[in-house]
């Protein structure tokens, strides 16, 4: 079988440069009319990115061929590839709308990427993430404070178009820095900086997914005596308490109408004079319960079909959480696969757990955790950085070590 670690160096780079580009790549949202996450932009440019896809498949054609036509090498992820596929398609029949084909494309031009990505392109590319997060930081003073922003409230989405997209993105940047490199100056400031980014798009219930990641790492690292990674616990939050204390109320807004969400069912989105923001408990909070409510409710009245196949609808039904996504475009049997991928990365890696750093598994349950409240791996480039962790997560080999990782930019 064609193994792809065997890629000549000039072939790596060029999937380690379309990762890189594709996570620059929508910078061109700021320049055309956006709103509510639909970019306005014409279609040539919004193409770009799938005629790279497509040039990379041609360039790939042998190897990509190889990985699908065996069936038994990574049996679960072709199976999901598959249904994913065939449901998408039953859908479309079904309801007549051009919306399941969006997904559709979604699937087949971004998700395949994953297979032709190996453990030495995929640490590479996080190695030069740094260069992603500096125009990040170029563009936060840019485009926050002269007040052009792409979403209500000054939301900060980057390059990336969207602040979920971004926030989960560092996420998995700072488990990266944790687990994978060596801890230097260096490290410490890029580690801040990705923080701060990640307080500046405004997603909350990321921030605590991160914040009990980042402490679960530390937990682990301290029972095995192994690096000191406390540091960066106490960095993370000394910046969520200033920047929430000094910069963003905003998270200090969203737990405050959480709380009164929890304690009251109904709410409004009056301002007051000293809440400049709207009350957000109707606009994400209550908005997320009621649309989970919705589905569940459809799903009484389905019929059995609709159980395996995905639920009737006129168009792509899409809802903050990509489990219930999943569930009502794919249906159950998807989802259940979708599920025990996730929980072999999981099992694989407890098993190496005495041979590597926890990267795939916590960068998984980062994905895994914020698949309850936010339909991630429905958005590119993340589809691609997630399929390629189920991917390279159930080796069942040991991962490359920290010495290793940091001498892959010579590869």
């Amino acid at each position: 079988m064609f193994k792809l670690n065997f890629l000549k160096p000039q072939d790596s780079n060029v999937l380690h440069n379309a990762l890189i580009l594709y996570f620059i790549y929508f910078i061109y949202v700021y320049f055309f009319n956006f709103d509510s996450g639909k970019s306005y932009a014409p279609v040539y440019m919004r193409a770009v990115k799938d005629v790279i896809a497509i040039m990379i498949y041609i360039y790939f054609s042998k190897e990509l061929l190889t990985n699908f036509m065996n069936i038994n090498y990574r049996k679960l992820l072709t199976w999901l590839f598959i249904l994913l596929i065939s449901t998408t398609i039953w859908q479309t029949y079904q309801s007549g709308n051009l919306t399941y084909i969006d997904r559709l494309k979604n699937i087949i031009y971004f998700m395949p990427l994953a297979f032709l990505i190996n453990e030495k392109i995929f640490f590479k590319f996080f190695l030069n993430f740094k260069y992603i997060l500096y125009i990040q930081i170029l563009l936060l003073p840019l485009i926050y404070f002269n007040y052009i922003t792409l979403w209500e409230q000054r939301i900060f989405a980057g390059t990336l178009s969207s602040p979920n997209t971004l926030s989960l993105a560092l996420l998995i940047y700072m488990i990266f820095i944790i687990t994978k490199h060596t801890v230097s100056i260096t490290t410490i400031a890029h580690f801040c900086c990705a923080t701060t980014i990640q307080l500046f798009t405004q997603r909350t219930g990321l921030f605590f997914i991160s914040a009990f990641i980042l402490s679960s790492i530390t937990v682990l690292n301290m029972i095995k005596k192994r690096r000191k990674t406390h540091l960066f616990l106490i960095l993370y939050a000394a910046i969520f308490i200033v920047g929430t204390t000094l910069v963003l109320p905003f998270h200090t807004y969203k737990l405050r109408d959480l709380y009164e969400t929890v304690t009251s069912p109904y709410g409004s989105i009056e301002k007051s004079e000293d809440t400049p923001q709207p009350k957000l408990r109707t606009i994400s909070v209550t908005s997320r319960i009621d649309s989970f409510i919705r589905i569940l409710n459809t799903a009484k009245n389905a019929r059995p079909i609709e159980y395996l196949v995905g639920l009737s609808s006129s168009s792509y039904i899409h809802i903050d959480s990509q489990f219930l996504t999943t569930f009502a475009n794919h249906g159950l049997l998807t989802l259940a696969i979708l599920i025990t991928c996730i929980l072999n990365v999981f099992k694989t890696q407890l098993r190496l757990a005495d041979d590597n750093e926890y990267f795939y598994f916590f960068s998984v349950l980062g994905f895994a955790l914020s698949f309850i409240t936010y339909s991630s791996w429905d958005y590119f480039p993340l589809n691609i950085i997630f399929t390629a962790l189920l991917y390279l997560g159930t080796k069942q080999t040991s991962t490359l070590s920290t010495k290793h990782v940091n001498k892959i930019n010579s590869y």
